[in-house]
């Protein structure tokens, strides 16, 4: 299972999933590759890292206006 905290929501949400890329994990969520970054221990991830059983991931949003 991956731990998900998304900025803005109250609550984490938890994937029964692992051995998925930071890719997979934004698909599944609904979320932009484009808008979001994935965090792992502060630590930003690529879209081809992959996220494991147990870990726990932070998702921002990146976007900004002009």
């Amino acid at each position: 299972m991956i731990k998900v905290k998304v900025t803005g929501e109250q609550a984490p949400r938890i994937l029964d999933a692992g051995g998925i890329s930071v890719s997979e994990l934004l698909r599944r969520l609904g979320l932009s590759k484009s808008e979001h970054i994935v965090l792992r221990e502060g630590v930003p991830l690529t879209e081809d890292d992959i996220i494991r059983d147990g870990d726990e991931v932070v998702v921002y949003l990146v976007k900004s206006g002009g």
